[in-house]
């Protein structure tokens, strides 16, 4: 099982990135991006105990304006199945380079705690200014979550990185990105529930510089048994 940086933060910590979040103040990191207010928040999952900010974040500080992308994938299976290195294997040798690590934050039991992840994209070989579709996937320190309500499992964001590192670059459209993977684990034989559970992180359909974001606010299940 691979090496994940897993940080659990103090109470006092928590609270401060809180409030931060909730008051709105900005961040001094150049071309930053706002997550919608009233679309950040925290969700507390159908198992009435788990628990997550519905975005991830570009730092590890839990304040919209470190929001990257939102949540809106839900992996679910076994203890084999709903795991982060097998979800990646299932879209190999497709998705084989990673990018820069996003971090989101949630509870698993006890305590609120935050993951990072570079995730997985699929760039042509030989193209230059590549379109990728890209996933990042999070869990605690054993690489998968439980609940009472999906057993195992692991949660993702996913955008599209549109001729990256070119000029006309842009980046997102996570509602698409989302149905987009939906059906590349169908075709894999793995079944799935579209738009299964609302989320919160609705966004608009808007750009933002060469952000452009899209939510419904309903993240959908794949199943991966």
């Amino acid at each position: 099982m691979r090496s994940r940086m897993h940080t659990a933060l103090g109470v006092a910590c928590a609270m401060i990135g809180g409030v931060a979040g909730w008051i709105g103040f900005a961040d001094s990191r150049a071309g930053a991006y706002e997550a919608s207010l009233g679309s950040y928040q925290y969700v507390v999952l159908p198992d009435g105990n788990d628990r997550i900010v519905n975005y991830d974040h570009v730092v590890s500080q839990v304040n919209r304006y470190f929001a990257d992308w939102p949540l809106n994938l839900v992996f679910t299976g076994s203890a084999q199945g709903a795991e982060v290195d097998n979800i990646k294997d299932i879209l190999a040798p497709q998705f084989k380079r990673s990018g820069r690590k996003m971090y989101a934050y949630f509870r698993d039991g006890y305590y609120m705690q935050w993951d990072l992840d570079s995730g997985v994209k699929n760039p042509p070989p030989g193209v230059s200014c590549p379109i990728n579709i890209r996933m990042r996937l999070y869990a605690d320190h054993d690489d998968q979550l439980y609940s009472t309500h999906y057993g195992y499992y692991v949660m993702a964001s996913s955008h599209y990185d549109w001729n990256e590192h070119c000029a006309g670059a842009w980046f997102g459209d996570s509602e698409s990105a989302e149905y987009w993977f939906t059906q590349e684990f169908a075709v894999r034989g793995y079944s799935y529930y579209p738009e299964e559970l609302w989320v919160k992180n609705h966004e608009v359909a808007r750009w933002e510089g060469n952000h452009f974001w899209a939510s419904t606010g309903n993240w959908s299940r794949i199943i991966v048994i």
